[in-house]
């Protein structure tokens, strides 16, 4: 049984969690959650939990700091950050934090279980929980691909660029080649591998079974290697297979289009954006470019545009040196009191409120 806990200052998110994962399917324990950075350190070092799910900006102590002290501590916890506002400051300092996966808000609750079924499957004591009928020795040994070469994989799967993927199976083969053959490290390698190339594939709205036969299939081929250079030479296959599969390159050129719209929005957040301009900055349809966003991301880009906007707003409001006209200026809101309506109705706290809440703590 996996302990887990929550740390998120956003009472619906803690709520919501608790209620929709289906924790006792996982196989875990929800063992507490805690509203800041340094709740959480406190109810970490209580509950000793094998995962913690954080936010990264909270009051009184931000979710990267609190991990970044935890690290100093020992804590050796699988985590994931669950966070409203992706920039890429924050995912390279977590990368350096050891972090297991980072997810942008909103989520789904089947995309949150897949990252705890892959932190799961890095545990050694549960790796039986999830792969039928292999030894009980066979057990992937805990974190055995670092955080930046799980990142370079799943880029170089999500731009199709195989010479990029082919360069992390080098490694693990060259780290190896002299070493005598051990299966339970190969299971443990091609458990995370898998696990990365799903999450790749759902990342970008592609289903695994249109790609591969099922995953116990895959199990029993991992299973029968007998070599090191026999494993790196099917994993690159399996590569290989998805590169130059006809779906591929359509997604690809899909995610880049929104790639190009999400940094136009990054650019222009204190503008009045909307799918127009993108349409005459892109010169694409507006209604196509609705329609490929949503399906990239899984959101419109109403929602999407919203969501940036009021996360900068809280992390303006943490941060304590803006008054509220100034913040409704920057996240493109030249109406106060609209902006407030909008908070509201996207945090359940007016931008007062949550000053008055950043400043209690």
């Amino acid at each position: 049984m996996c302990n887990v806990v929550i740390i998120d200052d956003d009472e619906k998110v803690r709520k919501g969690m608790k209620a929709i994962i289906p924790w006792k399917e996982l196989h875990c324990h929800f063992a507490g959650f805690a509203t800041n950075g340094q709740e959480g350190l406190t109810l970490i070092h209580d509950t000793q939990p094998d995962l913690i799910i954080t936010d990264i900006y909270m009051p009184v102590m931000n979710g990267l700091d609190m991990v970044e002290s935890l690290r100093k501590d020992g804590i050796t916890s699988h985590i994931i950050i669950l966070s409203g506002y992706s920039e890429f400051e924050y995912a390279r300092k977590a990368m350096r934090l050891d972090i297991d996966d980072y997810i942008s808000k909103p989520a789904s609750p089947q995309t949150i279980s897949d990252a705890i079924r892959t932190c799961m499957n890095k545990m050694p004591h549960s790796n039986h929980e999830y792969i039928v009928d292999w030894k009980e020795s066979a057990k992937p040994p805990l974190k055995i691909l670092h955080i930046h070469d799980t990142h370079s994989f799943l880029s170089a799967i999500r731009k199709a660029d195989c010479e990029q993927a082919y360069a992390l199976i080098d490694y693990i083969y060259h780290y190896h080649e002299k070493d005598v053959f051990n299966q339970s490290v190969c299971i443990g390698y091609g458990i995370e591998i898998w696990n990365l190339i799903t999450s790749a594939l759902q990342d970008l709205g592609l289903k695994t079974e249109d790609f591969f036969d099922d995953p116990f299939h895959f199990h029993q081929q991992l299973s029968s290697q007998r070599s090191w250079a026999h494993f790196s030479e099917w994993v690159k296959s399996l590569i290989n297979q998805i590169c130059t599969h006809d779906q591929w390159e359509e997604n690809i050129k899909h995610r880049q289009l929104v790639e190009e719209m999400i940094h136009f929005i990054d650019g222009h957040l204190s503008e009045n954006i909307t799918l127009h301009d993108l349409s005459a900055e892109l010169y694409i349809s507006r209604n196509y470019l609705g329609q490929i966003f949503k399906r990239v991301t899984g959101e419109s880009f109403k929602n999407y545009l919203t969501k940036v906007r009021m996360e900068k707003a809280k992390k303006m409001i943490q941060d304590g040196h803006y008054m509220i006209y100034e913040i409704s200026e920057a996240v493109g809101f030249p109406n106060p009191a609209y902006f407030t309506t909008t908070f509201k109705k996207y945090t359940g706290y007016t931008p007062s409120d949550m000053i008055n809440r950043t400043m209690q703590s």
